[in-house]
């Protein structure tokens, strides 16, 4: 590739750009071809039709991206981003797709500690101030919804963390305070029926003889 133009897409904008016209798809890479760059796609799997829309559009678009794929090879490079099940589904939508993708990275779930890190982050952000052990019970919650559909790390992180500030917020209407509490947490977790695994804790017995 000869330049560094990037360019980013979700594939719900790239409808918006073509449904109701006469859809010229190739127009996505013209300029990032021309320029030599990268077409990142995130959310492609929307190019399949069972999560996006049956209009046609994701069978064209996939049938002229792979032939720019082909043509234009070596001159740009295109990254399509997506859940790991649902882009799958997309690549064996057509027989081509496997054969032009060259690479496949699959990003592990964040770990605990980098969560925590995260959360913090993201509290902060927010203005607002929380305990040790309020930010282990949203560890806990978001380690609850991995391997469940949809897991999306961070920001599903994100979306728990804004619920227990609307918590925060209605506890707190009839005064000033930015702190996130136990409580809080615990509200998100009873109104959307999680249960938690009990951690097992172990006792050991130093210096004590036991009967």
């Amino acid at each position: 590739m000869k330049g560094n133009m990037y360019r980013t897409y979700k594939c719900s904008e790239l409808r918006e750009k073509h449904v109701g016209e006469e859809i010229k798809l190739a127009g996505w890479v013209d300029t990032i071809r021309d320029l030599g760059g990268v077409l990142f796609i995130d959310e492609a799997y929307g190019l399949n039709e069972r999560y996006g829309t049956s209009d046609g559009f994701g069978k064209q678009a996939i049938e002229v991206l792979l032939k720019e794929m082909e043509d234009k090879r070596g001159t740009f490079c295109v990254i399509l981003a997506g859940y790991k099940k649902e882009m799958q589904e997309l690549i064996s939508l057509n027989p081509g797709f496997s054969s032009r993708i060259a690479f496949e990275l699959e990003f592990q779930d964040f770990t605990r500690e980098e969560l925590k890190l995260i959360c913090k982050k993201m509290i902060s952000k927010k203005k607002y101030i929380s305990s040790e052990e309020v930010i282990n019970k949203i560890i806990d919650v978001t380690e609850y919804y991995k391997g469940k559909e949809n897991f999306a790390n961070a920001r599903t992180l994100r979306n728990i963390i804004n619920q227990i500030i609307m918590n925060q917020n209605l506890r707190t209407e009839d005064e000033v305070s930015n702190e996130l509490i136990l409580a809080d947490v615990l509200e998100y977790i009873d109104d959307e029926g999680i249960v938690l695994k009990q951690k097992e804790t172990n006792t050991v017995n130093h210096g004590q003889q036991l009967d």
